[in-house]
């Protein structure tokens, strides 16, 4: 705030041993701030001044106070006597007296909020309630239709799989996941392990666990619904995908290369495979999911690549790496991993009124948002370019996270800010850039069946001058997370949502829920820590790309697994960032952590 920094100035310059002159103030203060400009400011200083000129420097603060409400209380309640008596004033009194104020501005500006809230909320509740009585009845009577038409093999959409259920040419909300394993592929050991520990599960009451993967998202009614496909081969699902490029290998280059090399040349395969076909449209007449078996000659020897595609309705990340974890991970190593999942925090009656007050005045700031920078304001053509970091080192991360008394996600969004600066830095980028981030909703006592049930929260993330010191862009971006985390309207926003997408058309949901001034989604999922084993092969490199909604055209997921973190990001080659400009992202990615790892040493060294 702009009184931080004038009374940081001023604290300097009174703790100095060379008297405190107006001029010598005003050059401290300038040093603090680059938004204001004295140039207008006229002085009149006090012929006699004391030892601390004190006079002047309260007399500065009068004539800019009006630039923060803050300032200008402080230089109101501190009597005008004091200027005449320097040796009455301490810093931290003076301190005190800020943070008072501060406090008891930030209660009234949210009991503002608050009250222009609960007048729209009274505004808006006739038709609130209408609207809620017509969609509910109706809702019902379709829950009533479907279920005399298709008895137990259709049901009406949970309310946020319906979210990502919408689907055009321009936007296809696909999840798509890579891996790279050592071993020799068998088609028809995949098929067996996903049909017996996926598709042939069952509950304890006789129904399957993972239904969806059998099942079609549909309109009917208006409203998404799960149907049980007709006709399920799970050969049209899980099949081998033949690289039509023609290398000329030599036989020896194989040896020649160390497991890391191997591995690269496996991800190389991965990556070309997803440029090409990561947009391609899925078959309407089948559940939107398949596993695909890379096979190239590009792929050095005792390692393959495999793909995984699903429509972002079956599931969010957190369940899907739930079932990999729960189902897929060979036995002998699944006692071996941890679940990331947290007991959700219970949530009272007061949070959710208070949260509800709170969301008009958050929707409004959503909606008078719009970002400046060349992933965001372009129109989307459908087609994406697929780019991922190199690990970086989980260990690291934590270094800094300990060091700097902050979360892993604050560290890895700190190095995605410094990225995105120094890429797009100068007039391409605006100070700031908004992405979409899904907040867990999931509890650790819930079972695990393909649900989405997360929280989507705005982040504005900070994007300081390219030459920030690192520890000073964590911090900012530090408190934008907490910002985030602690918006008043999150909850509200959560379960407004839901109702929505509950009882509205599918088509009338989306208008409403579609906001601009997003800029990408941002995904960080955590997982096993150590390397694990699929159909009795190792895993040595795992990644996943998120979807986007359009307008939003760009993602960026990030993914622990196996002592390191990688970044993947995807963008519509409609946009105005071009490839080099984001393999130069993903690189800066991975330079931003060892400057920060060797700020925070340096900072914090005793």
């Amino acid at each position: 705030m702009f009184s931080e920094q004038c009374f940081a100035a001023l604290d300097i310059r009174t703790r100095s041993d060379t008297g405190n002159s107006i001029d010598a103030f005003v050059q401290d203060f300038s040093n603090f701030t680059d938004d204001v400009s004295f140039a207008d400011v006229v002085l009149q200083p006090d012929p006699n001044p004391p030892l601390l000129s004190w006079f002047s420097a309260y007399y500065l603060l009068h004539n800019v106070a009006l630039l923060d409400s803050v300032l200008f209380l402080l230089t109101i309640f501190v009597p005008r006597k004091m200027s005449l008596q320097p040796h009455l004033i301490s810093f931290p009194t003076f301190r005190s007296a800020l943070a008072c104020i501060e406090k008891i501005e930030f209660f009234f500006k949210e009991l503002l909020k608050a009250l222009i809230g609960v007048f729209l909320i009274i505004v808006c509740l006739p038709i609130v309630v209408t609207s809620v009585v017509i969609f509910g009845t109706a809702v019902r009577i379709i829950e009533k239709r479907l279920e005399s038409r298709y008895g137990k093999t259709a049901s009406k959409a949970a309310a946020l799989d319906s979210i990502w259920g919408s689907e055009t040419p321009k936007s296809r909300p696909f999840i798509t996941v890579f891996m790279i394993l050592t071993g020799k592929p068998s088609i028809n050991k995949i098929r067996a392990l996903i049909q017996s520990r996926v598709l042939d599960r069952k509950e304890s009451n006789g129904c399957p666990t993972y239904r969806k993967f059998r099942q079609l998202l549909t309109i009917e009614y208006g409203y998404f619904i799960w149907k049980d496909a007709p006709k399920f081969d799970i050969r049209k699902h899980i099949y081998v995908w033949n690289d039509p490029r023609k290398f000329t290998k030599d036989v020896n280059s194989d040896k020649q290369m160390n497991e890391e090399q191997k591995c690269r040349a496996a991800e190389a395969v991965a990556l070309h495979y997803i440029n090409y076909y990561g947009c391609q449209k899925m078959n309407e007449n089948r559940p939107k999911w398949e596993i695909v078996l890379l096979h190239s000659n590009a792929s050095p020897d005792g390692k393959y690549s495999v793909v995984v595609r699903l429509h972002h309705s079956i599931a969010d990340g957190v369940s899907l790496m739930r079932l990999v974890t729960e189902s897929l991970v060979d036995e002998s190593e699944r006692a071996l991993l941890s679940t990331t999942l947290r007991p959700r925090q219970k949530v009272g009656a007061l949070d959710v009124m208070w949260s509800a007050c709170m969301m008009p005045q958050e929707l409004l700031k959503a909606l008078c948002n719009f970002d400046k920078n060349p992933l965001y304001g372009r129109p989307l053509t459908g087609t994406k370019m697929y780019f991922m970091s190199r690990p970086v080192s989980l260990d690291a991360v934590r270094q800094v996270r300990m060091a700097a008394s902050c979360t892993v996600n604050d560290v890895l969004m700190s190095c995605v800010s410094a990225a995105f600066s120094r890429t797009f830095h100068g007039s391409k980028c605006g100070s700031t850039v908004t992405l979409v981030v899904p907040i867990c909703y999931h509890d650790v006592d819930e079972s695990n069946p393909l649900v989405n049930k997360i929280i989507m929260a705005n982040l504005k993330l900070p994007l300081p001058k390219p030459d920030t010191s690192p520890c000073q862009r964590l911090h900012l971006v530090k408190m934008a997370c907490n910002a985030m985390k602690s918006a008043p309207g999150l909850l509200a926003g959560y379960h407004t949502t839901t109702a929505l997408c509950a009882l509205l058309p599918a088509l009338l949901a989306r208008k409403i829920l579609t906001l601009p001034g997003i800029t990408m989604g941002a995904s960080n999922v955590p997982g096993p820590q150590q390397s694990v084993r699929l159909w009795g092969d190792r895993v040595e490199s795992l990644g996943f790309w998120v979807p986007d909604r359009d307008p939003t055209g760009a993602g960026l997921g990030l993914l622990s697994y196996a002592g390191g973190v990688r970044l993947f990001l995807s963008a519509d080659v409609g946009l105005a960032a071009t490839a080099p400009e984001m393999e130069q992202f993903t690189a800066q990615f991975e330079s931003e952590l060892a400057s920060l790892q060797s700020s925070t040493a340096s900072e914090h060294r005793p």
